[in-house]
């Protein structure tokens, strides 16, 4: 079995890393083998709110916090021995830029499609 653990930065410009992410894992046929997707959300609550009105049906909201990094996400973890974690967030929702997307973007090409 594969956990996919994601990272949302809600505080910030965070549709399209969100939006372009979702849309990776069904284009790479990789959305049908996960059984459900783990999410933390670190942002305001109003921001929390609106990311998970637009999380695909499997996803599980696992971690939610006003501030913080990716740890309030890993410290989700799951400690299952040889289990399969694929785990991603939302690179360039908090310093937008081209670079940043273009970043996110090779990152999602290698590890997704």
């Amino acid at each position: 079995m594969v956990t996919h653990l994601y990272h949302v930065f809600a505080g910030g410009d965070w549709r399209k890393p969100v939006s372009e992410h979702f849309n990776a894992l069904q284009a790479s046929g990789l959305w049908g083998v996960l059984e459900y997707v783990l999410v933390g959300i670190v942002g305001p609550d109003a921001c929390i709110t609106q990311v998970k009105g637009v999380l695909p049906a499997r996803c599980e909201v696992v971690a939610t916090a006003e501030s913080g990094f990716e740890q309030v996400t890993l410290d989700t973890l799951p400690q299952t021995p040889g289990e399969v974690v694929f785990y991603a967030h939302t690179k360039g929702s908090h310093l937008v830029s081209a670079r940043q997307d273009s970043w996110r973007r090779t990152m999602t090409w290698f590890n997704v499609m």
